[in-house]
């Protein structure tokens, strides 16, 4: 389907809005044509020199005036109703966007640069709204006084009337021509814009590594490349779009010349009067003009078409599957079975490969290994945020494949090295997996997760309200928020991914006391990178370039001489 389609689409909504629209635009251009003939037929009231029909030439400004009027009315009230028009379709798009951006799979964002989708989210979405604006606006009116211009000609002179058809395909001609030389500079533009958010927006997120190593150059250099890329693609599109408009004004001034030569010989000859002459050069420019309008706001057609086809583009990133005719997952043990599992991000390459492993009901289970390892893979697995490529996954005996992701979901609480917080109270943030949480469900949780001391000395407690990801609080302070927000729930397994990493060893200390005490009774697997907090697991799982290469106690494997007692010997400086 055509990107102007697609855009079609949104308008169904609005049909009877669209209709008063038709309705108002070919009522105000049919008075705005009336008006030349008014006026010429006013000219010629001078019947010869100094004498002039008062009678008549009072009647017709009378006539023009009432016109005028009514064309005024009409054109605010078309305008209101297409800026409702174009307000609500952008609506749509916004909703149908946020909509699709919550059902895509979490491969997608992994691939996609934030700022990239920010920018086809927001920017592009804008761009089409001022493009439909614009076109809505100019095509619509100028397609009726166009044809209409052109029927008055013919009323008043027929012969004339032909020479406007001859000369008029050179109007659409070169616009055509223009257009399409321009299209592939406005699409590199949207392109270039969603480049350059995306690059903006990682080195404002990352504003303290960038100064903490003195890379300001380099990212200014690295900023001024692709900010170079969008200049040049955006000053080729203007170049391009700005050619139109001088170009068909020159054909609409040979046309003018013509018509008038065409015109005086008439009069000469007695077949038209100076008044019809001048009715009909306002009409070659009436016919001329919308033709003008619509070449001049090219650029924003332009520029929305291509900005239509990346936010199309992202709507066509295929959603997760429908799992409406699944079963939730049922009430079971916390027993956890991998079947054969095989798993790459990538078809060309596996790193799980035929993974055969029992985690009996209520275990903890710590999962340790060298970066890369395939430690968060595991849990992602887990928590089907990816699928595997072979094998099951099994949670007591239930092939989790068969039933709905977020009832899988369900059975975990997770604490990932990676907070993430929202832009509100510290209260709401704690209490976003369980908004009915009382104030006394809250402080216990911020309590058991060692936060409440530090919320206490904020300015307003636990309503104060923290910034955007949390950045008004140290990042082991967003952790310990974070902590407490899994506090609340009642899942029956855990997922600590490095859960502690950005706190002191003190409070780590405190928070694993509360860990012990909420993985009473759950299934829980911790992520750790300090191999002395994981001492006490019922089964430690090293995993290495995708594999389980040793599994058992503590105790066990610090006798081997296998990659467990490598890992120890290592942090051997943190006993």
């Amino acid at each position: 389907m055509s990107t102007a389609k697609r855009l079609m689409r949104y308008l169904r909504s609005s049909k009877k809005t669209l209709a008063a629209v038709v309705v108002m635009a070919l009522a105000g251009s049919f008075a705005g044509l009336l008006i030349p003939y008014e006026t010429s037929l006013a000219i010629d009231c001078i019947t010869e020199s100094g004498v002039v029909d008062m009678t008549g030439l009072m009647r017709h400004i009378a006539i023009i005036a009432g016109l005028l009027i009514f064309n005024a009315v009409l054109e605010y009230g078309f305008t209101a109703l297409l800026g409702k028009v174009s307000a609500r379709m952008i609506c749509d798009m916004r909703q149908e966007g946020f909509v699709h951006l919550g059902r895509l799979p979490i491969s997608y964002f992994d691939s996609s640069p934030t700022g990239d989708t920010m920018s086809r989210f927001v920017n592009d979405i804008e761009t089409v709204s001022e493009g439909l604006s614009q076109l809505l606006t100019q095509l619509l009116p100028g397609i009726v006084t166009c044809i209409g211009s052109l029927v008055m000609i013919f009323v008043i002179n027929w012969k004339i009337a032909l020479v406007v058809l001859a000369v008029s395909p050179l109007y659409f001609v070169l616009a055509s021509k223009i257009a399409n030389y321009g299209a592939k500079y406005f699409k590199k533009q949207q392109s270039s814009l969603g480049d350059l958010t995306a690059h903006a927006e990682e080195y404002l997120g990352a504003g303290q590594v960038v100064r903490g190593y003195s890379l300001e150059q380099e990212a200014y250099e690295e900023f001024v490349k692709t900010d170079a890329e969008l200049c040049d693609s955006g000053w080729r599109a203007q170049f391009s779009s700005a050619l139109v408009n001088p170009t068909s004004r020159l054909v609409v001034n040979l046309t003018y010349a013509l018509l008038g030569a065409a015109g005086c010989y008439m009069i000469s000859g007695g077949s038209l009067t100076l008044g019809l002459v001048s009715g009909v050069l306002t009409y070659a420019n009436h016919f001329a003009k919308p033709i003008n309008e619509l070449t001049g706001v090219m650029t924003q057609i332009q520029a929305a078409s291509a900005a239509a086809g990346r936010y199309f583009a992202m709507l066509d990133v295929p959603e997760e599957p429908d799992e409406s005719g699944f079963d939730r997952m049922p009430e079971c043990e916390e027993c956890v079975s991998f079947d054969k599992l095989c798993f790459g991000y990538t078809p060309e390459k596996t790193l799980i490969e035929d993974l055969s492993l029992d985690i009996p009901d209520n275990a903890l289970v710590a999962i340790v290994g060298p970066t890369g390892a395939g430690k968060t893979t595991l849990v992602n697995l887990l928590m089907r945020f990816y699928e595997p490529t072979g094998g099951r996954l099994l949670i007591g005996g239930n092939d989790i494949s068969k039933y709905q992701k977020q009832s899988v979901r369900d059975f975990f609480s997770m604490v990932t090295q990676d907070t993430w917080l929202f832009s509100a109270t510290v209260k709401e943030n704690i209490t976003f997996a369980k908004p009915d949480a009382t104030d006394e469900d809250i402080i216990r949780a911020a309590k058991r997760a060692s936060a409440h001391d530090f919320i206490k000395r904020l300015p307003d407690g636990y309503d104060t309200v923290i910034g955007d990801d949390g950045d008004r609080l140290s990042h082991g302070q967003r952790q310990l928020i974070s902590i407490a927000r899994v506090m609340m729930t009642d899942a029956p397994m855990l997922i600590l991914d490095e859960a502690t990493s950005s706190v002191d060893t003190m409070t780590e200390l405190r928070i694993q006391k509360a860990f012990r005490t909420l993985m009473n009774g759950r299934t829980s697997f911790v992520i750790a990178h300090r191999l002395s907090t994981i001492r006490d697991a019922d089964l430690i799982l090293v995993m290495d370039k995708g594999d389980v290469v040793e599994k058992g106690t503590h105790a066990e494997l610090s006798v081997k001489d296998g990659l467990y007692s490598k890992l120890l010997k290592a942090a051997a400086g943190e006993y």
